[in-house]
Protein backbone atom coordinates (compact mmCIF):
# COMPACT_ATOMS: atom_id res chain seq x y z
CA UNK A 1 0.00 0.00 0.00
CA UNK A 2 1.24 3.30 -0.93
CA UNK A 3 1.25 6.04 1.75
CA UNK A 4 0.70 3.74 4.74
CA UNK A 5 3.18 2.10 6.98
CA UNK A 6 2.88 -0.75 9.49
CA UNK A 7 4.63 0.92 12.43
CA UNK A 8 2.20 3.86 12.78
CA UNK A 9 3.86 6.05 10.26
CA UNK A 10 2.83 9.60 9.51
CA UNK A 11 -0.40 8.88 7.56
CA UNK A 12 -1.81 6.45 10.17
CA UNK A 13 -0.73 8.69 13.01
CA UNK A 14 -2.50 11.67 11.51
CA UNK A 15 -5.61 9.52 11.00
CA UNK A 16 -5.47 8.44 14.65
CA UNK A 17 -5.04 12.04 15.85
CA UNK A 18 -7.93 13.19 13.67
CA UNK A 19 -10.25 10.49 15.06
CA UNK A 20 -9.29 11.41 18.65
CA UNK A 21 -10.00 15.09 17.95
CA UNK A 22 -13.40 14.22 16.44
CA UNK A 23 -14.18 12.03 19.46
CA UNK A 24 -13.25 14.84 21.86
CA UNK A 25 -15.44 17.34 20.02
CA UNK A 26 -18.43 14.98 20.15
CA UNK A 27 -18.15 14.29 23.91
CA UNK A 28 -20.92 16.25 25.61
CA UNK A 29 -19.78 18.61 28.31
CA UNK A 30 -21.01 17.99 31.81
CA UNK A 31 -23.56 20.47 33.05
CA UNK A 32 -22.35 22.45 35.99
CA UNK A 33 -24.74 23.25 38.76
CA UNK A 34 -25.82 26.81 39.11
CA UNK A 35 -24.48 28.68 42.14
CA UNK A 36 -27.90 30.33 42.58
CA UNK A 37 -30.01 28.50 45.12
CA UNK A 38 -33.74 29.18 45.08
CA UNK A 39 -35.44 29.51 48.41
CA UNK A 40 -38.40 27.27 49.04
CA UNK A 41 -41.76 28.97 49.16
CA UNK A 42 -43.58 29.04 52.46
CA UNK A 43 -46.61 26.86 52.90
CA UNK A 44 -49.70 28.59 51.57
CA UNK A 45 -47.91 30.63 48.93
CA UNK A 46 -47.99 29.73 45.31
CA UNK A 47 -45.65 31.47 42.92
CA UNK A 48 -45.48 34.44 45.24
CA UNK A 49 -49.26 34.78 45.46
CA UNK A 50 -50.84 34.80 48.91
CA UNK A 51 -54.43 34.84 50.11
CA UNK A 52 -53.86 38.37 51.39
CA UNK A 53 -52.75 39.61 47.97
CA UNK A 54 -55.73 37.94 46.33
CA UNK A 55 -58.16 39.45 48.86
CA UNK A 56 -56.68 42.94 48.47
CA UNK A 57 -56.94 42.78 44.68
CA UNK A 58 -60.46 41.32 44.93
CA UNK A 59 -61.56 44.22 47.15
CA UNK A 60 -60.24 46.76 44.63
CA UNK A 61 -61.91 44.89 41.77
CA UNK A 62 -65.25 44.70 43.60
CA UNK A 63 -65.05 48.45 44.21
CA UNK A 64 -64.42 49.17 40.54
CA UNK A 65 -66.81 46.70 38.82
CA UNK A 66 -69.31 46.07 41.62
CA UNK A 67 -70.34 42.80 43.22
CA UNK A 68 -72.45 41.76 40.20
CA UNK A 69 -69.60 42.42 37.74
CA UNK A 70 -67.04 40.50 39.80
CA UNK A 71 -65.84 37.08 38.64
CA UNK A 72 -62.92 34.81 39.40
CA UNK A 73 -61.80 35.14 35.78
CA UNK A 74 -61.60 38.93 36.11
CA UNK A 75 -59.74 38.56 39.41
CA UNK A 76 -57.29 36.09 37.87
CA UNK A 77 -56.71 38.41 34.92
CA UNK A 78 -56.05 41.33 37.30
CA UNK A 79 -53.47 39.20 39.14
CA UNK A 80 -51.92 37.79 35.98
CA UNK A 81 -52.66 34.16 36.88
CA UNK A 82 -55.11 31.50 35.75
CA UNK A 83 -58.49 31.04 37.48
CA UNK A 84 -57.23 27.66 38.71
CA UNK A 85 -54.71 29.48 40.89
CA UNK A 86 -57.52 31.41 42.57
CA UNK A 87 -59.43 28.15 43.12
CA UNK A 88 -56.31 26.69 44.74
CA UNK A 89 -56.45 29.37 47.45
CA UNK A 90 -60.27 29.68 47.66
CA UNK A 91 -61.91 26.32 47.05
CA UNK A 92 -65.39 27.75 47.63
CA UNK A 93 -65.17 30.03 44.60
CA UNK A 94 -66.67 33.51 44.52
CA UNK A 95 -68.46 33.03 47.85
CA UNK A 96 -65.18 32.28 49.62
CA UNK A 97 -63.53 35.32 48.07
CA UNK A 98 -66.43 37.58 49.10
CA UNK A 99 -66.27 36.17 52.63
CA UNK A 100 -62.52 36.85 52.85
CA UNK A 101 -62.98 40.40 51.53
CA UNK A 102 -65.69 41.05 54.14
CA UNK A 103 -63.51 39.62 56.91
CA UNK A 104 -60.61 41.84 55.86
CA UNK A 105 -62.83 44.93 55.67
CA UNK A 106 -64.27 44.31 59.13
CA UNK A 107 -61.04 43.14 60.79
CA UNK A 108 -60.49 44.92 64.06
CA UNK A 109 -64.04 46.28 64.15
CA UNK A 110 -65.48 43.93 66.70
CA UNK A 111 -64.23 43.22 70.13
CA UNK A 112 -65.16 40.18 72.18
CA UNK A 113 -68.53 40.28 73.92
CA UNK A 114 -68.18 40.52 77.69
CA UNK A 115 -70.54 38.22 79.64
CA UNK A 116 -71.83 40.98 81.99
CA UNK A 117 -72.22 43.52 79.18
CA UNK A 118 -75.59 44.72 77.97
CA UNK A 119 -76.20 43.09 74.53
CA UNK A 120 -77.97 46.14 73.13
CA UNK A 121 -75.04 48.42 73.99
CA UNK A 122 -72.57 45.94 72.49
CA UNK A 123 -74.58 45.64 69.27
CA UNK A 124 -74.99 49.42 69.00
CA UNK A 125 -71.23 49.91 69.36
CA UNK A 126 -70.55 47.10 66.88
CA UNK A 127 -72.96 48.54 64.31
CA UNK A 128 -71.42 52.00 64.70
CA UNK A 129 -67.90 50.60 64.14
CA UNK A 130 -69.07 48.62 61.11
CA UNK A 131 -70.65 51.74 59.61
CA UNK A 132 -67.42 53.69 60.24
CA UNK A 133 -65.32 50.92 58.67
CA UNK A 134 -67.53 50.76 55.60
CA UNK A 135 -67.51 54.55 55.25
CA UNK A 136 -63.72 54.73 55.59
CA UNK A 137 -63.20 51.91 53.08
CA UNK A 138 -65.47 53.66 50.54
CA UNK A 139 -63.67 56.99 50.96
CA UNK A 140 -60.19 55.52 50.44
Amino acid sequence: MRGSTDSLGAPRLSLLIASVVVAIIKIPKKKTSSPIVKEKRKAGTRAGLTKGAIVTTAAKLIESVGANGFSLRKLAKALGVSPTTIHFHFEGGVGSVFSAVAQQALAGVSRPFKPKEEPAAYLAELLLKIMEALHVSRCT
